[in-house]
């Protein structure tokens, strides 16, 4: 799976600072991010969540990225092939993780794939849901 992400990614990145961005940007956006300690431009597409005036993200705790976000701080989105400034954090302990899960894969069905999840009679198994939510981080942005 990380080689498959390794290939795509710079692909999807690409596509998603295009003109033609609407091919991915109803589920995707980019994240732009520096690293705390080496100062490194960073750049992750993400399946996303938007509620209001937050987005959510998820991503596996195993990649360590992310830990750059646990405190608050300023990132850049590329949001269907608008440029935007928000402020990102990471939460490892939120109760809202699994209701977010099921909307995110509500919202682009692949997301289940990518999460582990499978289906019982058309709906996400809960015990699959449980044990996803354990291995992963909520990226919560705000516009």
């Amino acid at each position: 799976m990380k080689l498959l992400f390794r290939l795509l990614n710079p692909i999807v990145k690409f596509i998603l600072d295009s003109p033609f961005h609407f091919i991915l940007s109803k589920n995707l956006l980019a994240l732009t991010f520096y690293g705390k300690k080496t100062g490194k431009k960073y750049k992750t597409p993400l399946s996303y969540l938007k509620k209001d005036d937050n987005i959510f993200c998820l991503t596996d705790r195993p990649n360590i990225w992310w830990r750059n976000l646990i405190l608050q701080s300023e990132v850049e989105i590329s949001l269907k092939g608008n440029r935007v400034r928000c402020l990102a954090i990471a939460e490892l302990e939120s109760e809202s993780i699994e209701e977010l899960l099921i909307e995110i894969i509500h919202h682009s069905p692949i997301d289940a794939f990518f999460a582990g999840i499978k289906f019982v009679d058309g709906k996400p198994d809960s015990r699959s849901v449980k044990e996803a939510v354990q291995r992963l981080v909520l990226l919560r942005l705000s516009l």
